[in-house]
């Protein structure tokens, strides 16, 4: 894991989700992969104008399906037209088949259902930034 944790050392990440809490859980599990540059947004529009000032400030993003003003999928497809190939990991608290089958038509690279433990975030993590050049 030491490989690991210095594989991580180098990434960033952006989390958005509109609750704060959530935004916490994420931020300390990501921190005990090893990662120290984590931007945070609480709603998609934030998120957005992080994405137009640099399009790859992050190597990942992890977002919620459901967020007031722009839901995770909105967000997704503008992210996408942005940046085509950064990964994406999405937290829902609804893991209907029609969800991920949608999620994934928007260009997820992981989803995750609510509530997680930090094992299964870190592990979707790990698969899908696992092909990353850091």
């Amino acid at each position: 894991m030491i490989d690991d944790s210095r594989r991580f050392e180098k990434m960033g990440a952006l989390i958005v989700n509109s609750e704060a809490g959530i935004v916490s859980i994420v931020t300390t599990i990501l921190q005990s992969m090893g990662m120290t540059h984590i931007e945070r947004a609480l709603d998609g529009a934030k998120a957005m104008a992080m994405f137009g000032e640099d399009p790859n400030f992050v190597s990942f993003v992890v977002c919620d399906w459901t967020m007031p003003g722009m839901t995770g999928l909105q967000l997704i497809e503008k992210i996408r037209a942005v940046n085509s190939t950064i990964p994406i990991l999405i937290l829902a608290g609804d893991a209907s088949i029609e969800n991920v089958k949608a999620a994934l038509a928007a260009g997820v690279s992981q989803f995750i259902a609510k509530p997680f433990s930090a094992g299964d975030l870190q592990k979707r993590v790990r698969a899908m930034t696992k092909s990353l050049a850091v």
